[in-house]
């Protein structure tokens, strides 16, 4: 039997500490269409060297109901509207849409995110049957905050939405399997071999997207440059 993978970004327009953070500007491109782009490169990969083991992915944004979101990406990529604040709910109402056996959650604001860090976490999960997958865990955290990645069974997703009862479980989706785990479930980590914790590139304030402009500004500078030198053909993104 295959496995159906959503990867299900979570945003929304209505942030307090930044409104219409997901419209900010980032080298050309809003911040949410790079999470856009950066999962939908991690699954045309997963789709290409994985698929032979019946492995299939697609994108979706998750946002609250009437969020401009919706109108901005209508047909750029699918889209489910679902509670704002009941975030739990709107990936289970996501995964029965879409008849997903995994979801992977990636957060609107998270512009870095690196494609094959996500299709990392897929692989891992899907190739050993894991029922939760993911880089956050504060015992032994070393991602830095912006590549932050989970990947969810459908079972566990379930259990989640049946045994999450307070506002910040059901809001912040999965502490509580990563608190109590339940007794099926086998969970993974992916551990970087440098500690990046410390770091922080993911998009919270103005001060954060200045600071995320000033490493995507650099990237995009040494990219050229080896373009320049080398040509495009020997020069490769990792």
């Amino acid at each position: 039997m295959g496995n159906k993978v959503l990867i299900a970004i979570q945003a929304r327009s209505t942030s307090k500490r930044f409104p219409r953070k997901s419209f900010a500007m980032l080298g050309g491109k809003t911040v949410l269409q790079h999470v856009v782009d950066a999962c939908n490169n991690s699954a045309v990969y997963t789709n290409k060297y994985s698929s032979k083991y019946g492995i299939f992915c697609e994108t979706a944004v998750l946002c609250p109901v009437g969020d401009e979101i919706v109108e901005a990406f209508k047909g750029k990529v699918l889209i489910h509207e679902g509670p704002e604040t009941d975030v739990l709910t709107r990936y289970v109402q996501a995964a029965k849409k879409f008849s997903a056996n995994y979801i992977v959650r990636v957060t609107g604001d998270c512009p870095l995110i690196p494609p094959f860090l996500i299709s990392k976490h897929i692989t891992a999960a899907t190739m050993n049957s894991h029922d939760y997958v993911s880089n956050i865990d504060e015992r032994f955290r070393t991602t830095l905050c912006g590549f932050d990645c989970e990947v969810i069974s459908l079972r566990a997703l379930n259990w989640l939405d049946a045994n999450a009862t307070s506002d910040y479980d059901r809001e912040h989706v999965t502490p509580l399997i990563r608190k109590s785990p339940p007794a099926f479930a086998s969970i993974g980590h992916v551990i970087g071999q440098i500690d990046l914790s410390d770091l922080k590139l993911s998009v919270d304030t103005h001060e954060d997207l200045e600071r995320v402009t000033h490493h995507y500004n650099k990237i995009k500078e040494a990219h050229e440059t080896a373009e320049r030198l080398f040509g495009p053909k020997c020069v490769y993104r990792f």
